[in-house]
């Protein structure tokens, strides 16, 4: 009797956890989004959410921290839908604008949050750096076997690093983005033709002719 009432209790606990951590997500979307990051203080955050500043705490020190998190909550739904959508018989060039595209399709949900993400985390202090360089290896080392999978099927040239072409590719794709979030380029029309533009010229440096074929 005295288990299942502490498994009751267990659960109860747990599950407003989670109804908390699920309120300052939201509350740190909504405010990151209209005042920026540094506009929004961790009163406000906590205030939104409808916990104390030391609850708040206890989920995330810092603000920086929630930031963080919601990135990475974001980016790995985003990124197991885009592997698992991927037209594996397609040209690599069609399977590189189905990844990136859909990630742009990601940003263009929330621009102004968009904003905040690439502002702050791309130079990370060492402390919080860890996620987001280990997020990157693994997502370029996926690019790296959609690269060698068409080494294989005669598609490129096969003396390519398929490293460094998954890196290339990786920033063609951040350069864009930025160009896009920062307004230079005008919507997100704009940005996915522009990176298909930047693709095709990499990747036809990239096929061999009939003669190395």
């Amino acid at each position: 009797m005295l288990r299942t009432e502490h498994a009751q209790i267990d659960r109860l606990r747990e599950r407003n956890k989670q109804h908390k951590l699920a309120r300052i997500e939201a509350a740190g979307r909504a405010l990151f989004a209209r005042h920026g990051f540094h506009g929004t203080t961790t009163r406000a955050i906590a205030e939104r959410a409808g916990i104390g500043s030391g609850t708040l705490f206890l989920y995330f020190p810092e603000k920086k921290d929630l930031l963080v998190h919601l990135f990475h909550r974001d980016i790995a739904a985003v990124e197991a839908e885009i592997f698992a959508s991927l037209p594996a018989a397609a040209p690599v060039g069609v399977q590189l604008e189905h990844v990136f595209g859909r990630l742009y399709a990601y940003y263009a949900r929330d621009l102004a949050l968009s904003r905040v993400f690439i502002q702050e985390l791309l130079f990370l202090e060492a402390s919080r750096r860890e996620r987001v360089t280990a997020f990157t290896v693994d997502f370029l080392r996926r690019l790296a076997e959609l690269i060698a999978t068409a080494q294989r099927r005669g598609g490129l040239r096969r003396r390519v690093d398929p490293r460094q072409t998954a890196t290339a590719a990786f920033g063609l794709y951040c350069f864009t983005l930025i160009n896009w979030v920062g307004g230079i380029l005008p919507d997100l029309d704009a940005a996915r033709a522009q990176l298909a533009a930047s693709l095709a010229v990499l990747l036809t440096g990239l096929t061999p002719s009939r003669r190395t074929r």
